[in-house]
């Protein structure tokens, strides 16, 4: 009886630190809500991207010199790091969803 209740403890303690090791903040979690000091929060967010096979060769600064003159309006127009443009969250299974953000129709026309 008494190693019953000690399996069932021990699962239950598992059952515990998978929860709270799943809500854990990650660093790249920590640097999108900004509690990191600018250059370790840029560092951290651009080997986050660069990290995928589609963004493995990315540039962070000719994307912040390219980017920008495509907007009308400010924050865009004005973006100097990563934040202003880009977000994370988290769906139902604590998997990181990237996000853009996007002004509402204020793109500058192409010529």
């Amino acid at each position: 009886m008494n190693s019953i209740v000690n399996i069932r403890e021990s699962i239950y303690i598992l059952v515990v630190l998978g929860i709270l090791s799943g809500c854990a903040s990650t660093e790249v979690d920590k640097a999108f809500r900004g509690d990191m000091e600018s250059f370790k929060e840029t560092t951290v967010i651009v080997g986050y991207c660069q990290s995928c096979h589609v963004h493995r060769k990315f540039n962070p600064s000719t994307h912040l010199i390219q980017k920008p003159p495509l907007y009308k309006e400010p924050p865009f127009t004005e973006a100097s790091d990563c934040k202003t443009c880009h977000s994370i969250k988290r769906n139902i299974w604590n998997d990181i969803v990237q996000v853009t953000i996007f002004p509402n129709g204020s793109l500058v026309e192409s010529e």
